[in-house]
């Protein structure tokens, strides 16, 4: 039996981060914790330690990437390759310098598909198993 995953997902917009989470949760055996909120993320990253990480990069602010940092540096509790998965607009050059150099798996450019973000978690996640579930 494959074991349960644990992923933060950091995204700002309710009905959106409501939807990959109902979603991943049917299609995956995952533990997801969500959250709005830059802060609340960075607070659950140094208490609980995730397989995974997909994170919302705010257009004119770089907490997340300073996140990112931070876990690569093993300043935060996940293991310091967790892989991250970021949503975005297209990066400008700046920006994505310091994400290749911060060694994010996965680039999720706005607007945004939920099959997109799902497609991240599968990475993270091991699929639900559907034996014993009727056709």
């Amino acid at each position: 039996m494959l074991e349960t995953r644990s992923v933060l997902l950091l995204e700002p917009d309710y009905l959106l981060r409501r939807t990959v989470v109902a979603a991943a949760r049917s299609l995956f055996d995952v533990d997801i914790t969500e959250t709005s909120r830059y802060e609340n993320a960075e607070a659950l990253t140094r208490s609980h330690r995730y397989q995974g990480l997909i994170l919302a990069l705010d257009d004119d602010n770089d907490q997340v990437l300073t996140l990112v940092q931070k876990l690569r540096a093993g300043e935060l509790l996940p293991a310091h390759d967790s892989p991250v998965a970021l949503m975005c607009y297209e990066p400008d050059r700046r920006r994505a310098e310091i994400i290749t150099a911060l060694n994010v798996q996965r680039i999720i450019i706005k607007p945004l598909k939920v099959k997109l973000i799902l497609g991240a978690m599968a990475t993270m996640a091991p699929a639900r198993s559907t034996q014993g579930w009727a056709a």
